[in-house]
């Protein structure tokens, strides 16, 4: 992302103007992504924080969704969702990084073809962009005009259900976010070649024993009896549960230090 001169940001965000996608930043070809069009065009004209809100909540047909979600069947609609990219451009898919095969990824089965999200991999796209070629400012200020404009309070920002964090320079956006918002930001990662130190207002929650400046570990075992004396099991992959994540916070407070276990579904 970049950042506009009207905040007071530090130093380490890059502080040229939102341009043209340039494809060499990308897995795929922004432009040829469904609905991309409307996106880079509505960032070379958006000035202010009500442009932002717009693209946020853009819906300009029945088939394009929101490019920010309340909730979902796992996650409670007080929680905002907003996806830094794709599980199909994810730099952790089928790697050691990752705790699960990439047959076994729920997000990139959802994205791939005959998947049950179809429209799922060009939003994910959509989002990508506006995550990269955003300015930072006037982006964080419309996250939190559209939590504002909610009729239910927004308690937490939930950052990439899919894909993961790829640089640095995301690791300060995302802190930058978690500093300006009125609600907590969290994330689970695997991407265990960053400094989470410098995202000190961020709840990490590590997928593999490398990330080093986590919160906590979020591992997934074979069986709930492989989960240690000293874990707890998420609540919402308990048998019989219907406790969504919001509703428990043992992601989302960085006080809760225990780690988390889910368990493998086959």
């Amino acid at each position: 992302m970049s950042i506009s001169d009207s905040s007071s940001s530090s130093s380490s965000i890059d502080t040229q103007l939102p341009g043209a996608p340039d494809p060499a930043d990308y897995d795929f070809d922004p432009y040829s992504v469904w609905g991309a069009a409307s996106v880079i065009d509505g960032l070379q004209e958006a000035t202010t924080v009500e442009d932002y809100s717009r693209l946020l909540m853009a819906k300009p047909d029945d088939f394009w969704p929101d490019h920010i979600d309340f909730g979902n069947t796992k996650i409670a609609k007080e929680v905002a969702i907003f996806n830094l990219g794709s599980a199909t451009d994810c730099p952790h898919l089928g790697e050691t990084e990752c705790q699960v095969d990439a047959d076994d990824c729920y997000a990139y089965n959802a994205e791939g073809e005959g998947g049950y999200a179809p429209m799922a991999l060009p939003k994910r796209r959509r989002q990508e962009l506006l995550w990269k070629e955003s300015d930072l400012y006037l982006f964080t200020r419309a996250l939190q005009r559209t939590f504002e404009r909610k009729q239910h309070e927004i308690t937490a920002l939930r950052l990439s259900e899919s894909g993961d964090i790829r640089t640095q320079q995301d690791v300060r956006d995302i802190q930058y976010i978690a500093d300006e918002l009125d609600v907590p930001v969290y994330l689970y990662t695997a991407s265990s070649g960053l400094d989470w130190s410098e995202a000190p207002d961020v709840t990490i929650n590590a997928s593999n024993e490398w990330v080093e400046g986590a919160d906590r570990q979020y591992d997934a075992v074979p069986t709930v009896d492989d989960i240690p004396e000293d874990g707890i099991q998420c609540p919402y992959d308990m048998e019989g549960s219907d406790i969504k994540c919001g509703e428990c916070r043992l992601c989302i407070d960085p006080d809760m230090q225990e780690d988390v276990y889910i368990t493998l579904h086959t």
